[in-house]
C-alpha cells in the first residue's frame, strides 16, 4: 500500500501482489457475480413469471427485494467494475513507467524484460 501512495519501495513479486489479489476479488469478481445474477433476474422478469428464466433466477427478487432494488444493485455493481477497470489501467501503466518490470509492454509486444 505504501508503494501505491508514493511513500515506500515495493517488494518484488513474480505476479500480482497481495493487495492486487484482494482488490481483484472484491472489486471485480464479486461484482461480476452480482451483475450476472441481477442481470439474468431482470431479464427473467421481462420474459415473464411462467418462463424457465424466472424459475432459474426468480430467487434473486426474494433475496434482494423488488425490481427497482435489483436494478439498483445491478447499476452499483456495474459502476464498481467500471471504476475498478479505470484504476487498474492507471496502476498498470504507472507500474510500467515507475518500476523495472515491463508489464504493459508485455501485453503489447509479448516480451518481458527488466530495465
Amino acid at each position: 500500500m505504501r508503494w501505491y501512495l508514493f511513500i515506500g519501495k515495493p517488494k518484488e513479486y513474480v505476479g500480482h501482489n497481495p493487495l492486487a489479489h484482494i482488490a481483484m476479488f472484491f472489486m471485480f469478481l464479486l461484482p461480476m457475480f452480482v451483475l450476472l445474477f441481477t442481470g439474468f433476474s431482470l431479464y427473467a422478469e421481462g420474459a415473464g413469471v411462467q418462463t424457465a428464466w424466472y424459475t432459474w433466477f426468480g430467487w434473486v427478487f426474494t433475496v434482494l427485494g423488488d425490481s427497482m432494488t435489483v436494478h439498483t444493485w445491478h447499476h452499483v455493481a456495474m459502476w464498481v467494475v467500471v471504476i475498478f477497470s479505470i484504476v487498474h489501467m492507471y496502476m498498470a501503466i504507472r507500474e510500467d513507467m515507475t518500476h523495472r518490470q515491463t508489464t504493459v509492454s508485455l501485453m503489447i509486444s509479448g516480451w518481458r524484460f527488466y530495465r
